[in-house]
C-alpha cells in the first residue's frame, strides 16, 4: 500500500513538473545564444514604448537571413519580408516584381492568389509595396489560423513565385494593337504610373530628388520606359534579390516565436548564404530645376520647394525634432515662415515634408499658388526669414509646446501598432545599423528632450541645416498641355517602334498577345487556398464598453477603454441636419478658418502653444457626415475634439469652448484675406482634381456639396467677390451659429477616459454643457435636392476613373443591405478583378452599395472608358455563368464578417458608437446584418443579378480622366465639365430626382 501512494504520488509530481514544463514551453523567454529551429538568437531588448514587449533579433545559421521579433500581448500580429532591392533605372522592375510575385507560386497556383485571398480572408491589412531601395510585403490578422495561411501564401508568393511570361504581360506591360492595327501598350503598373506621373505631388517629388542628387530613377517605372523591361532581365531581377540572406522577416504581436521560425526555417533551408545587396547612400548635389507639371487649363499658378537631407535616414531623433521643426516654421497661420511668404501675399499656402529615403532624411518647404514672376522675390524672402527666425529665436513657450506634442505622440495608439512598427524598420534594416534603434520611443522621445533643453536648439538646427546649407531647389511651372504632348510622344514613339518592326517581329508580337489573350480566356486551374470557414467567427457581436447618462437633455457617452496615463479623448459633436439650409455653407465657412483666429487680446501664437502645451496637440473643427440606413436620411455633424494628453480634458473643454464663441473675427482685412487664399486654395485643388461629379446624387451629397463641396466653393467665391459689402454680414451669421448650432440642444459629447475617472469627468462635461446656449428645440429635418445626370470631369490625367451608380430603391432592410454586400463582394472578386483589371489593365476596381441604396461600380487608373461601361452593362449575364467554388464563396462571408471586428483605437471604437447612435443603427440592427451575411447562400446570387439587371439600364455614369477619352467617347454624357464646372458638353439637362 505504501509503495502504491509513493508511485501515485511520483505520478503527481511528474505530472506537477510536466505541466510546469509544458506551461514554460508556452511561455518559453530566449536568451542570446539560444538555437531555434535554425536560427540563433543574437540580441534581444525590452520595448520601451506604448506597445512594450521584448524585441528579439534572430539571424538564420545558413543564410544569414535577419529576424526581428517584436513579442507582446497584442493580438493583432503583423509580419512582413522586405528585400533589400536598389532602384538602377527608370523601367519599374522593382514594382512590376512586386505584383508579380504574388500572382501565383510553386504551392499556390491560378491567376492571382493574392488577389483571391485578398477577398475573401478576414485579414485586417495585406498588401506589397516598392520602395528607391527596396520591396516591402506586410500583412496583419487578428487570427492565428489566418496568420500561418497568410505567411504560407507570402513566403511561397516571394520566394517560389510562377513568373509565367503572362504575368509580365498582364502586370507589367504588352504591346496592343487598335481596331485599325495601331500598335499601344497597355498593363497594369504601367497604367498606375501613367496615373501617377499626371499628378502635380510626383512631379514635385521626383524632380526634388533629381534636384538633391542629381539624378532620379522612378523605382515605380516611368512609362516612358517601363516597355523597355523585357521578360529576361524581369525574371534575373528575381534571382538577384529575392533571397533570404538579402531580407529582413519582422513579426509583431503575441504569435509562437518558435513555430515562426519553424516556417521561415523551411523555406530558407533551400538556399545557401549569398552577400546582400549593397545599398549606396548618394551624395547630396544640389541643383536647380525648372520643369512643368500637368495643369488643367486656366491654371496659372507654380509651385517652389526647397530640398535638404537633414541626415541619415534612421535618425529617429532628429525626425522628431524635425516633426517639431515643421509646426515652428509654418504650422500655424502665424507661423513665422509662412507668415513673411503667405501673408505678404507671396503663395497661397507653405507647408513641409519630412520623410525617409535612399538613406537620408528628407525635408522638401514647398510653397504653392505662387507666380512665376515673383520666383526671385519669394527665395530672396524665404532666405531672409529663415536668417531672421535664426537671429530672433523661439520662444520658450513654443519649444515646451513642441515637448508637449512630442509626449502626445510617445503615448499616442494607431489602430495597426505592428505595421506602423513595420514601417519605420526598414530604414536601418537598409543602413545595416541596429535594428532596435525605432523601437524604444521612450529612450528616443528622452534624447530629444534632452537636445532641446540646449540653448537655441531649434535655432541651431535651422542655422546648420537650412541657413548654412543651401537647398536644391525646384521649380514647376503649368502647362495645361502636358498630357496631351505626353500622349502625343507616345502615339510617335509607338509608330516608330511599329514601323521598326520586321514582318517576323510583327508575327512574334503578335503571336504573343494571342497566347496572352488565351491565357486570359483559359488559366490555370487555381490551387484551393487555405482558409478559415465563416462558420469560425463569433456568432454574436461584441459590445463597446460604453455608460450612457444624460447631463440634462444632452447625452454623454463614456468610454473606460484606456488606463491611467494614457492618452484619453474627448469629442463635442454639433447637430446639422435641422440647421437652415441658408446658414449650411457659412458654418462651413466658420470651420474652414477657425484655425486661422484666437481670441480678443491673444495672438494666435500663444493660443497655439497654450493648448499644445496642455493637451498635446491642437483643436480645430472637423465634420461628419454619415448615411443613416433608412431612404434618403443621413447624419451631419460638426465638432472638435480628438485624442489629448491623459487628464487634461477640462483643459479640452475650456478651449473647445474659445474655439465655438470667443474666435475674433474683427480683423476685417485679415478676414479678407484668409478667405482669398482659401478660394484660391479651393480653385487649385479643383482644377487639379476635377469637378466633382454625382455631388447632388443623394440628399447626403447636397447636403455636403453646400457644406463642404462644389456648392460651397460656389457661396465663398461669392463672399470673396462682395467682401467688403457683405463683411457685417458674415460676422451677424457667425454670431447666428453661436446661438443657433453650438447649442446644448444640439450637443452630444464622447469621452475615453480610464474608469476611475467617471466622476470627475461628468463634472467637467456638466460645467461645459452649462455654459452653452440652450437654442432651438424645434428638431424638423431639412430636405435637399437630388439631381441625377451623366456626368464626365477633364482633369490633367491620362487614365479614368469610371463609376457606375444605380439606385436600389427596394433596399428595405438590414437583410436587404447584407445581401447587396455580399453581392458587391461577390461580384468584384468573380468579375470586376478577372474583367476590368486582369484583362483590361485598370490598376483598380470596386462595387460598394452605400446605407441608403446607392450601388456603385468603379474601376481606377484605367486606360479604357466606353469598353469599361460595356463590361458594367454585361455584369449579371457574365456572373451567372461564373461557378463559384464552395470555399471562395464562403471566404466572401468570412471577409465582410471579419470587418464587424476591424482594429481600433480606443478614440475610434468610441467615435463608432457615436456614429452609430446617429444614424440610429442599434446593436439589433447590426447583429440581423451580420446574421444575413452569415447565412446568405450562392443560391441567394442569382436573385440580386436579377433585381441588378433593370437597375444597369438606369445606372449614371460618371468619368473623371483624360480630355481625349472623353471627348472621343462624349455621347455616353449628359454634362462634361471642364475645369471649375465649366459646361464643355451638354446632352441632357441635370435631371431632378
Amino acid at each position: 500500500m505504501l509503495r502504491h501512494k509513493k508511485v501515485v504520488l511520483l505520478g503527481v509530481l511528474i505530472l506537477i513538473i510536466g505541466g510546469f514544463l509544458v506551461f514554460g514551453l508556452g511561455k518559453k523567454t530566449f536568451e542570446v545564444n539560444d538555437h531555434v529551429n535554425g536560427f540563433v538568437l543574437k540580441e534581444k531588448q525590452v520595448v520601451k514604448s506604448v506597445t512594450g514587449g521584448v524585441a528579439y533579433l534572430f539571424e538564420h545559421e545558413k543564410t544569414k537571413g535577419q529576424v526581428l521579433y517584436v513579442k507582446n500581448d497584442d493580438s493583432h500580429k503583423t509580419f512582413s519580408i522586405f528585400f533589400k532591392a536598389p532602384t538602377t533605372d527608370s523601367t519599374g522592375v522593382s514594382h512590376i516584381m512586386e505584383h508579380s510575385v504574388l500572382a501565383g507560386s510553386n504551392k499556390f497556383r491560378g491567376k492571382d492568389p493574392f488577389f483571391e485571398y485578398f477577398q475573401t480572408s478576414p485579414h485586417s491589412f495585406m498588401n506589397a509595396m516598392t520602395w528607391q531601395d527596396m520591396v516591402w510585403y506586410p500583412f496583419s490578422t487578428q487570427y492565428d489560423q489566418n496568420f500561418s495561411d497568410l505567411m504560407d501564401i507570402y513566403l511561397d508568393s516571394v520566394f517560389h513565385p510562377l513568373l509565367k511570361k503572362e504575368t509580365f504581360m498582364r502586370e507589367g506591360w504588352r504591346y496592343t494593337f487598335d481596331e485599325k492595327d495601331n500598335l499601344g501598350v497597355n498593363g497594369i503598373v504601367y497604367n498606375e504610373m501613367k496615373h501617377a506621373y499626371a499628378s502635380v505631388g510626383r512631379q514635385l517629388y521626383m524632380k526634388g530628388l533629381k534636384s538633391l542628387f542629381g539624378k532620379y530613377n522612378c523605382s515605380g517605372g516611368n512609362p516612358v520606359h517601363v516597355p523597355d523591361l523585357t521578360y529576361e532581365a524581369f525574371k534575373a531581377y528575381h534571382d538577384k534579390y529575392y533571397h533570404p540572406s538579402n531580407s529582413l522577416a519582422y513579426f509583431y504581436g503575441d504569435g509562437d516565436i518558435a513555430s515562426h521560425l519553424e516556417k521561415l526555417n523551411a523555406v530558407y533551408q533551400g538556399y545557401s548564404y549569398e552577400k546582400p545587396a549593397e545599398i549606396n547612400v548618394p551624395k547630396v548635389k544640389k541643383e536647380r530645376v525648372v520643369s512643368t507639371y500637368p495643369a488643367a487649363k486656366g491654371e496659372t499658378k507654380s509651385y517652389a520647394s526647397w530640398f535638404y537631407s537633414l541626415g541619415r535616414s534612421d535618425d529617429f531623433v532628429m525626425e522628431a525634432k524635425a516633426d517639431s521643426l515643421k509646426y515652428l516654421l509654418v504650422g500655424y497661420e502665424d507661423a513665422p515662415l509662412k507668415a513673411d511668404i503667405v501673408q505678404a501675399g507671396y503663395a497661397n499656402d507653405i507647408d513641409i515634408d519630412v520623410w525617409a529615403i535612399q538613406g537620408h532624411l528628407i525635408m522638401m518647404v514647398y510653397a504653392e499658388g505662387i507666380s512665376p514672376q515673383h520666383v526671385k522675390k519669394i527665395e530672396s524672402i524665404y532666405a531672409k526669414s529663415l536668417k531672421k527666425i535664426v537671429e530672433k529665436g523661439f520662444s520658450d513657450k513654443s519649444v515646451r509646446a513642441a515637448i508637449s506634442t512630442a509626449q502626445f505622440k510617445l503615448f499616442h495608439r494607431v489602430d495597426n501598432e505592428g505595421l506602423d512598427m513595420s514601417d519605420e524598420a526598414l530604414r536601418p534594416f537598409l543602413r545595416n545599423t541596429s535594428l532596435f534603434s525605432f523601437l524604444n520611443k521612450e529612450d528616443i522621445f528622452a534624447q530629444y528632450k534632452k537636445d532641446l533643453s540646449k540653448p537655441d536648439a531649434f535655432e541651431s538646427i535651422v542655422q546648420d541645416l537650412m541657413v548654412k546649407t543651401s537647398p536644391s531647389f525646384v521649380l514647376l511651372k503649368p502647362d495645361a498641355q502636358w498630357t496631351v504632348k505626353e500622349e502625343s510622344k507616345l502615339a510617335d514613339r509607338l509608330k516608330k517602334v511599329q514601323k521598326g518592326f520586321s514582318s517576323e517581329a510583327l508575327k512574334r508580337v503578335k503571336s504573343s498577345l494571342d497566347e496572352f489573350k488565351e491565357s486570359e480566356k483559359n488559366p490555370e486551374a487555381a490551387t484551393t487556398l487555405p482558409n478559415m470557414s465563416s462558420s469560425a467567427m463569433p456568432k454574436t457581436l461584441g459590445v463597446i464598453p460604453t455608460k450612457l447618462a444624460k447631463i440634462g437633455d444632452v447625452e454623454f457617452f463614456y468610454h473606460p477603454l484606456v488606463s491611467k496615463g494614457e492618452n484619453v479623448a474627448v469629442r463635442v459633436y454639433f447637430d446639422l441636419e435641422t440647421v437652415s439650409k441658408d446658414l449650411i455653407p457659412y458654418v462651413g465657412l466658420y470651420m474652414e478658418i477657425a484655425d486661422k483666429f484666437a481670441p480678443e487680446g491673444v495672438a494666435l501664437s500663444d493660443f497655439i502653444f497654450d493648448q499644445k502645451i496642455a493637451i498635446g496637440r491642437t483643436f480645430d473643427f472637423w465634420d461628419d457626415v454619415a448615411l443613416s440606413y433608412q431612404p434618403k436620411e443621413f447624419s451631419a455633424k460638426v465638432g472638435i475634439g480628438g485624442e489629448i494628453l491623459s487628464d487634461s480634458i477640462p483643459q479640452a473643454l475650456h478651449i473647445s469652448e474659445q474655439i465655438l464663441f470667443q474666435l475674433d473675427f474683427s480683423d476685417k482685412a485679415k478676414v479678407k484675406a484668409v478667405l482669398e487664399r482659401l478660394l484660391s486654395e479651393k480653385e487649385m485643388a479643383y482644377r487639379q482634381h476635377g469637378y466633382p461629379l454625382l455631388r447632388q446624387s443623394s440628399a447626403m451629397k447636397s447636403f455636403d456639396d453646400l457644406f463642404s463641396g462644389f456648392g460651397f466653393y460656389l457661396f465663398l467665391k461669392d463672399v470673396v467677390a462682395n467682401f467688403d459689402r457683405d463683411y457685417d454680414m458674415i460676422i451677424s451669421q457667425f454670431k447666428r451659429i453661436r446661438k443657433t448650432v453650438f447649442t446644448s440642444s444640439a450637443l452630444t459629447l464622447s469621452v475615453v477616459a480610464p474608469e476611475d475617472n467617471y466622476d470627475a469627468v461628468l463634472k467637467a462635461t456638466t460645467a461645459f454643457t452649462q455654459k452653452l446656449p440652450v437654442g432651438d428645440l424645434e428638431h424638423k429635418v431639412v430636405s435637399y435636392p437630388v439631381y441625377l445626370s451623366n456626368q464626365a470631369s477633364i482633369i490633367p490625367a491620362r487614365t479614368q476613373e469610371n463609376t457606375l451608380v444605380m439606385r436600389v430603391f427596394d433596399v428595405k432592410s438590414m437583410k436587404d443591405y447584407a445581401g447587396w454586400s455580399m453581392m458587391a463582394n461577390v461580384l468584384r472578386g468573380e468579375y470586376l478583378l478577372p474583367e476590368i483589371r486582369f484583362k483590361g489593365g485598370a490598376y483598380g476596381v470596386a462595387a460598394t452599395i452605400d446605407p441608403n441604396g446607392q450601388f456603385y461600380l468603379k474601376s481606377r487608373a484605367d486606360s479604357k472608358l466606353k469598353e469599361t461601361y460595356v463590361a458594367f452593362d454585361r455584369t449579371p449575364d457574365a456572373l451567372s455563368k461564373v461557378d463559384i467554388p464552395d470555399n471562395r464563396f464562403d471566404g466572401y462571408k468570412l471577409k465582410l464578417l471579419a470587418g464587424f471586428f476591424t482594429p481600433e483605437t480606443p478614440s475610434q471604437k468610441a467615435h463608432r458608437v457615436a456614429k452609430y447612435h446617429f444614424t440610429r443603427l442599434s446593436v439589433e440592427d447590426r447583429q440581423t446584418w451580420y446574421d444575413a451575411v452569415r447565412s446568405f447562400a450562392e443560391s441567394d446570387v442569382k436573385s440580386y443579378l436579377d433585381r441588378l439587371r433593370p437597375l444597369l439600364k438606369t445606372g449614371i455614369r460618371a468619368t473623371q480622366g483624360n480630355e481625349i477619352q472623353i471627348q472621343e467617347n462624349e455621347k455616353l454624357f449628359d454634362v462634361i465639365y471642364n475645369g471649375l464646372g465649366d459646361i464643355k458638353h451638354v446632352g441632357e439637362t441635370d435631371k431632378k430626382d
